[in-house]
Order: C-alpha cells, then sequence, then structure tokens
C-alpha cells in the first residue's frame, strides 16, 4: 500500500518489540502505514474507519481495535480488547489525540484513552509522526487528513503524489504513571519535543 501511494518512511530511534503499548500523534488515516511496516502491532482506531472503501477492508484485516468515541461506556470493551491484544507476538497503538490534525502542533491528549495503562501502571512507549511531500504536493493538505475533508476526494488526490516521506521518531524511553492524567501530560510533552511539524 505505502509503494501504491508512493510513501517513503524514514524513522528515528528504535521500535519496541511486543509486549508493548505505544502512543503516537495522529495526521491521516496513512498513519497506520509506516507503524504496520515497521511494528508487530495492531491500533485502536474510531469507528468509522470501519465502514471506508479500501482502507475499512484494509483495518478489518489488521484486526484494528475500534472504538466509539461517542460512548464513553465503550471504553470498558476496549480495554479489555487492548488487554487481549498485547502480547508476546504484538503490541497496541493508541492516538491519544482522539482525532487527525494539520501536523502544526501536537494537539492535546485525551486522558480517557490511557485508562488502561494507567490502570495496570503498564510502561508505554511513544514516537511521533509527520510529513513531508515532493513537487508540488503540499503535506499539510494532501497528505494530513483533518478538519471536514472528504475522504474520497483527499485520498484521490493522494494518490496523485509522486513522492511522499513518512518520518518517523521512536522515544529513547518509556513512561509509567497510575495517574491517567498525569500520564498524559508526560507523554504529550515527549511526543511534542520529538515532533517536527508538517509545514510543507
Amino acid at each position: 500500500m505505502a509503494a501504491i501511494i508512493g510513501l517513503k518512511i524514514h524513522v528515528q530511534g528504535s521500535p519496541p518489540e511486543p509486549p508493548f503499548f505505544l502512543i503516537s500523534n495522529h495526521l491521516s488515516y496513512i498513519d497506520i502505514l509506516p507503524f504496520w511496516k515497521h511494528l508487530k502491532t495492531t491500533f485502536v482506531a474510531k469507528i468509522e474507519i470501519k465502514s471506508w472503501p479500501f482502507f475499512g477492508f484494509a483495518a478489518r484485516l489488521m484486526g484494528i481495535i475500534f472504538i466509539n468515541r461517542e460512548n464513553r461506556q465503550d471504553l470498558n470493551r476496549v480495554n479489555s480488547l487492548i488487554e487481549d491484544n498485547i502480547t508476546e507476538e504484538q503490541g497496541v497503538i493508541l492516538f491519544p489525540e482522539g482525532t487527525s490534525s494539520r501536523g502544526a502542533e501536537v494537539l492535546p491528549f485525551k486522558s480517557s484513552l490511557l485508562h488502561y495503562p494507567a490502570s495496570h501502571d503498564l510502561s508505554v512507549h511513544y514516537a511521533s509522526i509527520s510529513y513531508s511531500a515532493e513537487g508540488e504536493a503540499e503535506a499539510w493538505k494532501d497528505i494530513c487528513w483533518w478538519g471536514e475533508m472528504d475522504f474520497l476526494t483527499h485520498f484521490w488526490n493522494l494518490l496523485k503524489i509522486k513522492s511522499s516521506t513518512a518520518h518517523i521518531h521512536f522515544g529513547d524511553s518509556s513512561m509509567q504513571d497510575t495517574d491517567r492524567k498525569s500520564l498524559s501530560r508526560k507523554l504529550h510533552q515527549a511526543v511534542a519535543k520529538n515532533f517536527n511539524p508538517t509545514t510543507t
């Protein structure tokens, strides 16, 4: 899939080995591609992706854990699935911003999504992701998918980009905290420190 859309991947730092729990900022529906290439993992993603053309099928094939973010009670079900999916064979990746952005900054983290690692005193790894594009394409609008952008229109424009690069920076440590709000603040600071804004 990365080859189809002309996506190259540049990695800094060392990806964690399973079992792991990792969080990252979130810029686009294609974020899963570079992470999946370098990690044995599944993801927690919003349930709307399940019905998307092409990516919805790929998401189901990858065993992604879908969460209904409009229903707070769904967190209990998702936390149980996270526990089941962190194994010796794979880890789980979560995007605690709760939405994607244009890549100008790391949005605030929703601490409710970090309930599982906090309640289990689980070590959390972190990474940041950004994009760059060659030619006339502009990564902040042609790769990053945010706001009220139409998915099919955006995906069609994405396919027109001749070459682009995903830049992933894995943190050199992990963090633990039994207070989810404190854990959220620490992780946000760490991700923001390593994050390079998507400006072109």
